[in-house]
């Protein structure tokens, strides 16, 4: 059995596919919704920081964008 790969996406990150249109924007955010789709799959399995969510840094719900399910963390 091949084991599933962890990633962690830090804020910045998450907010990509929102920011200003370019090339290189475009590209990481296919990036990041690709990797978003290997854990819909179940190939991928995202960490998350707790710092962030204590910070009170508000990052937009993967379920909002229909991206699918989130439970503690997408993919957890």
């Amino acid at each position: 059995m091949m084991e599933v790969l962890r990633f962690y996406l830090d804020t910045c990150v998450w907010c990509r596919p929102f920011d200003e249109p370019s090339r290189r924007v475009t590209e990481e955010a296919e990036a990041f919704f690709k990797i978003l789709h290997g854990v819909d799959e179940k190939r991928y399995i995202l960490t998350k920081a707790d710092k962030i969510e204590r910070s009170g840094i508000k990052v937009r719900n993967p379920v909002d964008l229909n991206l699918g399910e989130a439970e503690n963390g997408y993919g957890s």
